[in-house]
């Protein structure tokens, strides 16, 4: 290997495979230890050696001058520099019998078939469509030679994601292409921009069937942004008794992107940027799936 660059002097190295993990040794006085034992040794992790380079993890790399005293006066209090720190927000809808479903969709029957009282163990079918509450479109759903869901890997379906607010429009309206302004800057870097429209307050009403739609601008400017996926809070991205579905057509741009449908809780999100996921069902050949979409919202600054 060559010369390692940059590796802090006392540092204790542990080799996994190809990598080298960095670890500051802090030694500390256990109480309860047995006698003879003075003190146990506790690793705090402050990077990686890569081709015989130190990477700092970000702890690190923003504090280079923090000394091991330091370290071991303040193991106490501080936070683990390699904790993963975050909140998860579920943005999907539940499924349950007698929930709604788009108009000529059919309605999901949920049956107990085993019962724990009568059987030892319990044993649930569902039968639904695959565009039942929150859900995942793909480009097969309106282009004859489109891929389906089987076709793309796991990456389509995580990304960085903002939020376009367009809340406070009248049922039916169109979402002008201007609330993609506030995120002019990062556009070209994002992977997914959901439009809030607020409209899963109407849930389960019939004025949920009147959500505003993108207008065709905004439509062809989300297109041209070559997105892994648009989101949105209500049933459609086109009018509920819309026949050719344009809206569609363009969003799903040809194969590139996915439409994710019926999202809700997009009140509780950032503008962004965070990471949105949105893991379909492996099933071959669908042209859509359920799907459990959340967030993730980093908690530190």
């Amino acid at each position: 290997m060559s010369e390692i660059i940059g590796l802090p002097e006392g540092a204790l190295q542990q080799r996994s495979g190809d990598r080298i993990y960095v670890f500051f040794p802090i030694y500390f006085y256990d109480k309860n230890a047995k006698k003879g034992l003075r003190g146990k040794q506790k690793r705090r992790y402050i990077g990686t050696v890569v081709d015989g380079v130190f990477v700092p993890n970000k702890f690190y790399k923003d504090n280079p001058n923090y000394s091991r005293t330091q370290m071991r006066n303040d193991v106490k209090t501080l936070r683990n520099p390699w904790e993963q720190v975050y909140s998860i927000v579920d943005l999907s809808h539940s499924l349950e019998e007698g929930m709604p479903v788009f108009p000529g969709d059919p309605a999901p029957s949920v049956k107990r078939l085993r019962d724990f009282s009568r059987d030892g163990y319990r044993l649930t079918q569902l039968t639904a469509g695959m565009h039942l509450g929150t859900h995942v479109d793909a480009p097969s759903h309106l282009i004859d030679k489109g891929a389906p869901i089987s076709a793309y890997g796991c990456e389509q379906f995580v990304g960085s994601a903002v939020v376009a607010d367009c809340t406070g429009l009248a049922p039916g309206s169109e979402i002008p292409a201007s609330v993609l302004e506030a995120h002019s800057g990062i556009l070209d870097k994002i992977d997914f921009v959901i439009l809030r429209t607020g409209w899963d307050a109407h849930w389960n009403t019939e004025t949920y069937l009147r959500h505003p739609v993108p207008s065709a601008e905004l439509c062809h400017a989300l297109s041209a942004l070559h997105l892994k996926g648009v989101g949105l809070d209500t049933c459609s991205p086109d009018h509920a008794d819309s026949a050719q579905l344009p809206r569609h057509r363009t969003l799903l741009n040809q194969g590139e992107s996915v439409i994710i449908e019926n999202l809700c809780n997009l009140q509780a999100l950032p503008a962004g940027p965070f990471t949105f996921i949105c893991l379909p069902l492996k099933l071959i050949d669908a042209e859509a799936s359920v799907t459990r979409a959340v967030a993730i919202i980093s908690d530190v600054d």
